[in-house]
């Protein structure tokens, strides 16, 4: 139980990072506008209309730069399909070795668009879910290691007859092996228990005396 709180702990671990670490930036951007995030220059390019398989789309454009030198160009797009009348945002995402740069653009805003612009830092988005794995996975491995899961594909009947069979020898197994040390302590005390705690062995014992000079006194 504790190895598994621990697996949880990683995955809090994860997820609280990612949010401390992240930079992020919301307001409304008009054409030739830029933001600067974490160093990073957003220079807003406009935005266009167009019409995708089965929705309506505004396509936003991004240039990315960093102290002068071209990084990126991004181009977020706002979907709204016709049918359901749901809308969805498409994010803008370039990665970096330092990270994740994001451009999400949102509704107009009289002659400009809401943006939201922000910056992951250690492989930005993939930070929370790749320490959160870890920890899932480190505590779904102590999970199956320890005898009698209540995980139903851990099950014998869940699994082929072969593995079934593997399955239950080794279960018994494990149950078998603390009883099998306890015989050989137990063993070695009953032979314990026969001799003598007075009688103390010596190489010595039943062999010659060894010869010997006294000092006259």
């Amino acid at each position: 139980m504790t190895m598994a709180h621990l697996g949880l702990a990683f995955a809090v671990a994860g997820i609280t990072g990612a949010g401390a670490w992240k930079v992020e930036s919301v307001q409304t951007m008009k054409q030739g506008d830029t933001v600067n995030v974490a160093g990073y220059e957003f220079r807003f390019d406009g935005a266009e209309q167009g019409r995708g398989p089965n929705y309506l789309l505004t396509r936003a454009k991004f240039t990315v730069s960093r102290d002068g030198d071209f990084v990126a160009v991004l181009e977020p797009e706002k979907r709204i399909y016709p049918v359901r009348q749901m809308p969805t945002t498409e994010a803008g995402i370039h990665t970096l070795l330092s990270g994740d740069l994001y451009a999400v653009i949102g509704d107009p805003k009289g002659d400009g668009f809401v943006t939201r612009i922000y910056f992951k830092p250690i492989g930005g988005v993939d930070v929370d879910w790749r320490i959160g794995d870890v920890g899932g996975r480190f505590a779904e491995f102590v999970r199956s290691a320890l005898p009698g899961s209540a995980r139903r594909r851990d099950h014998p009947d869940m699994r082929p007859r072969s593995r079934r069979n593997e399955f239950v020898f080794m279960n018994r197994l494990v149950f078998l092996l603390p009883l099998l040390v306890l015989l050989v302590i137990g063993g070695y005390l009953a032979v314990g228990l026969t001799l003598d705690p007075k009688k103390l062995p010596s190489m010595l014992e039943g062999g010659p005396v060894p010869a010997f000079n006294l000092a006259p006194a």
